[in-house]
């Protein structure tokens, strides 16, 4: 179990991180290029966010969690927060595939 979870927080790292550096221009024009389907923000399921490739998947969920937090009127977090969240999403979108996305995030 410890392996998993070690594993598992890599991975959440690795989006964090990626999460956080997405505005640099030098990783922009080195990424493939992101998915052109659109989606709606307010109805994304866990299961089209977990599905979709890393990279979008990392920029999706930034953008859900910066949706979220707006809705709310949060506007400050730290990375440990952000860390936190996303691991517990991860979690929470794969026991419940069907759950909206954006609701699951603002548990």
């Amino acid at each position: 179990m410890t392996n998993s979870r070690e594993q598992g927080m890599k991975k959440l790292l690795r989006r964090v991180a990626a999460a956080a550096l997405a505005a640099a221009p030098v990783l922009v024009l080195a990424q493939e290029q992101p998915a052109t389907e659109a989606f709606n923000i307010e109805s994304i399921s866990c299961w089209d966010v977990i599905t979709l490739p890393e990279d979008d998947a990392t920029f999706v969920t930034a953008m859900l969690i910066g949706y979220a937090n707006g809705q709310t009127g949060q506007s400050q977090t730290s990375p440990k927060a952000i860390v936190d969240l996303v691991e517990k999403f991860d979690e929470t979108c794969a026991e419940h595939p069907d759950a909206s996305a954006l609701e699951v995030l603002k548990q």
